[in-house]
């Protein structure tokens, strides 16, 4: 059992210092930082491609033609507090590799996941808007 003066020191220390910092130095725990999370040009997650990220007017899809199982997929967006804020149906093409572009000038500035969906595979990639 943990005294109160543990309780109210160990309280103090992560005011001054933080979670993460006193965590990491003396916890002996790992808490991982991202040091520079606007320089990713782009998202691969197997066969879908999601850029540029950060997106400003608009952001391109690449869907690669192994997940083109069906004839056909839906694209949707989707904010945060998972609000459904895009939704699509698109046909597949004979093209070994499709490029969609959606407009997202209509978005508030923010995190938002597209999930690509077919009747076999469901897939989903971050993007962030910066309107």
């Amino acid at each position: 059992m943990i005294r109160s003066g543990t309780k109210i020191l160990f309280a103090i220390l992560v005011l001054l210092f933080g979670l993460n910092s006193f965590a990491q130095h003396h916890l002996f725990f790992y808490i991982p930082e991202c040091p520079n999370p606007t320089g990713i040009t782009s998202i691969v997650q197997k066969d879908l491609s999601v850029y540029p990220i950060p997106a400003n007017d608009c952001v391109f899809v690449s869907i690669s033609e192994k997940l083109n199982n069906d004839n056909h997929f839906d694209l949707c967006i989707y904010s945060l507090n998972g609000l459904k804020v895009f939704t699509k149906t698109y046909k597949v093409d004979v093209k070994p590799k499709q490029d969609i572009k959606i407009d997202t000038k209509q978005f508030k500035a923010g995190v938002y996941y597209l999930q690509y969906k077919d009747n076999f595979i469901t897939q989903t990639a971050k993007i962030l808007i910066t309107n």
